[in-house]
């Protein structure tokens, strides 16, 4: 199954934990998706601490889909920033290889420290038409409303859709 699988217990929740407060835990990490193991990574360092992730599969059949990113904090800003962009240029490596041309994700619209990585990155904020046809498109979203170029999930906690060609 792969690299994923083999991380024990305590290493799951280390990796949910730095992704946010919100544990992500074991089966997200093992879930089935196609090319999900391919176009993922894990960074350790020498000691096998985790310095980072980067999870993504294939969406749709040309479709790179990020799940996830989370970079340690302790890391000085200039290292999270390398750290994410080597992953992140990487996991788009592979998913070229494997016949992708796009790639997507959501991030919360007010992390405006993430969207501006994904901006330097080549992705940019879906908008009007565009969002409105993606989440009608996508199904995960259907009793959701949209709001100028966000996906509301709550009162307060939009996603912003961004895409890129890779």
């Amino acid at each position: 199954m792969g690299q994923c699988a083999e991380i024990d217990a305590q290493r799951f929740d280390e990796l949910g934990l730095l992704y946010s407060e919100e544990l992500w835990n074991k089966t997200n990490f093992q879930r089935e998706l196609p090319n999900k193991f391919e176009f993922s990574h894990i960074v350790f360092d020498g000691s096998q601490d985790v310095q980072g992730f980067w999870i993504a599969s294939r969406k749709e059949s040309n479709t790179h889909h990020t799940h996830r990113v989370a970079i340690r904090k302790r890391a000085s800003s200039i290292s999270r920033i390398k750290l994410g962009s080597l992953m992140g240029e990487r996991s788009r490596q592979v998913a070229r290889q494997a016949g992708c041309d796009q790639a997507q994700l959501t991030v919360n619209r007010e992390n405006k420290v993430a969207i501006s990585f994904y901006n330097k990155m080549g992705y940019r904020i879906v908008r009007g038409e565009e969002l409105r046809s993606w989440v009608a498109a996508d199904g995960s979203y259907p009793d959701k409303s949209l709001a100028d170029d966000s996906i509301v999930v709550t009162n307060e906690y939009r996603l912003a859709f961004m895409k890129c060609d890779i």
